[in-house]
């Protein structure tokens, strides 16, 4: 889909809904007591507070669902996680958590503001809204008040965010 900002034209992402894309955060592999192991490429896609989903990922059963990080062990590439114990697996892959009456957001896809999607570099790829607004107030607290941030659609936040954060647009 083609949208004109100003005198700027941009293309943004038209497709199925993210949820019935892949969307996958990481791939399991091991359990742990309320946790599970992922590659250590991986361990830096979760933080506290973080929602994910946990699926089957040849039939996208869902084994654990809503699920809160509560801590993240960058030195043993473990993720703990609130609820009742899951016997994870190595056939088991988290995914964000759905949001009711929505899908998932995780692919921006082609990026309105230009330069490359998040898809495309990475930057982005499974980041939630809500590490995105804790990154920017990390970035300059005096700014990026919770008023302000409200304020922002998503488009205006990823741009925030790519600028502020991620080290600029490209």
């Amino acid at each position: 889909m083609r949208g004109q900002i100003g005198n700027t034209l941009g293309v943004t992402h038209v497709g199925p809904p993210v949820s019935a894309q892949s969307g996958k955060i990481a791939d399991c592999v091991a359990d742990a007591a309320n946790g599970f192991t992922v590659a250590a490429a991986d361990i830096k896609k979760f933080y506290p507070g973080m929602k994910f989903d946990m699926k089957t990922r040849s039939t996208g059963a869902v084994v654990a669902a809503d699920r809160l990080v509560t801590a993240v062990n960058r030195a043993t590439n473990t993720v703990s996680y609130d609820g009742a114990d899951v016997a994870a697996t190595a056939n088991e892959s988290a995914y964000p958590a759905e949001l009711p009456g929505t899908t998932t957001v995780t692919d921006f896809g082609s990026n309105i503001n230009g330069g490359f999607s998040a898809m495309e570099t990475g930057s982005l790829m499974g980041m939630s809204v809500s590490r995105m607004r804790e990154d920017l107030k990390v970035a300059d607290a005096a700014y990026y008040t919770d008023t302000l941030l409200d304020k922002l659609s998503m488009n205006d936040l990823i741009y925030n965010y790519r600028v502020k954060v991620a080290g600029g647009i490209k």
